[in-house]
């Protein structure tokens, strides 16, 4: 049994996580620690990708030179053409 004693803790940190990329931001595993606490950020991505929303990845390089990946969530665009 997957028993999570700080569930309460992890569906606010995975709801301020997908408001905050669906509103255009972009994240790294440090931003997330720093902006939510949240030191489980693969599997709070893990979990918002499961419930079905689609979750960019992208190599970025620091200016450090380490490569590390950010998570976006591409906006989404309403066509304006109307079907037959």
């Amino acid at each position: 049994m997957d028993y999570n004693r700080n569930y309460k803790e992890t569906q606010s940190q995975q709801k301020r996580i997908l408001e905050y990329l669906q509103n255009g931001g972009t994240l790294t595993a440090l931003d997330a620690l720093t902006k939510f606490g949240c030191l489980s950020f693969g599997k709070r991505i893990s979990e918002i990708v499961a419930k079905g929303y689609f979750v960019q990845k992208d190599w970025i390089v620091t200016p450090t030179g380490k490569r590390v990946i950010r998570y976006s969530m591409p906006k989404v665009i309403e066509s304006t053409v109307k079907p037959l």
